[in-house]
């Protein structure tokens, strides 16, 4: 592991290499871990580091990095960083091309805030594939957040329960701004694995409120969704084992040898 400055806007991260017996020649996929919340590039409880040992043991080299105004990365006005700010679009977009220009393939993986990002930045850029765990597809950029999503939910509830009941409905007679993302991510085509925990406010969104677009996603094949016993900010660390396994079938199966299924 070693410290690097990626990209024209120098962010700072940490580059976790394959082992000295993974064949050099073959082709190398870059697995780029953005940060979620105000968390930094350990990850939530280390789980980036904890995700960037266990790649790297297949031959997936790993960055973790900060975003402009988040741990070691220059600050540039914008710290402290905020999860939905502007600006971190387009320090993951530097980054994938970046990588990109070294011959790598590049999968952009986050959590909540940092999942929304690497969703975002794939229809934007071409990435080899988005790792997206609890994604929050209702925030806009800049909104602000609470802390918890505990706090969340109880704010949204009257929302929630709204969408569940008449989701269908809306759906065809108020647009929704991720409506036309889950279109333009159909476009782009770079394969999704879309990690859900049981019961998240992401998941019952894209069901109730945008249930055809969302239908429409999942038949496309763009996006594989794996609902999983881990809470919100992945502090069930006895759980991060099968995470990591689904991660890494999923860059084996879907990024280095496309259209295959994810089993």
């Amino acid at each position: 592991e070693q410290f690097v400055t990626v990209g024209t806007r120098r962010l700072t991260g940490v580059l976790t290499g394959a082992p000295p017996e993974h064949d050099a020649d073959a082709p190398a996929t870059t697995v780029v871990f953005l940060n979620s919340g105000s968390e930094v590039h350990t990850g939530p409880g280390r789980a980036w580091v904890e995700y960037a040992r266990g790649l790297a043991r297949p031959g997936v080299e790993v960055l973790r990095v900060d975003f402009r105004g988040w741990g070691e990365s220059p600050d540039e006005g914008h710290a402290p960083g905020r999860p939905y700010d502007e600006h971190t679009v387009n320090d993951a977009i530097d980054v994938v091309e970046a990588r990109r220009a070294q011959g790598r393939r590049v999968v952009l993986a986050g959590l909540c805030a940092g999942a929304w990002i690497g969703l975002k930045a794939a229809t934007q850029v071409r990435v080899d594939g988005v790792i997206a765990i609890n994604p929050q597809l209702y925030w806009q950029p800049g909104d602000p957040v609470e802390a918890l999503m505990t706090t969340t939910r109880a704010r949204r509830r009257s929302e929630i329960e709204h969408f569940r009941a008449h989701g269908a409905r809306l759906e065809r007679e108020v647009d929704h701004p991720a409506r036309s993302w889950l279109a333009d991510l159909r476009r782009a085509g770079s394969p999704v694995l879309a990690f859900f925990a049981a019961g998240d406010d992401g998941l019952e969104f894209l069901q109730d409120r945008l249930p055809v677009a969302w239908q429409e996603t999942i038949d496309s094949r763009v996006v594989t969704v794996v609902e999983i016993d881990i809470d919100h900010p992945m502090h069930r660390f006895w759980r991060r084992p099968a995470v990591l396994d689904a991660m890494a079938r999923f860059v084996a199966e879907r990024v280095e040898r496309p259209g295959e299924p994810v089993t």
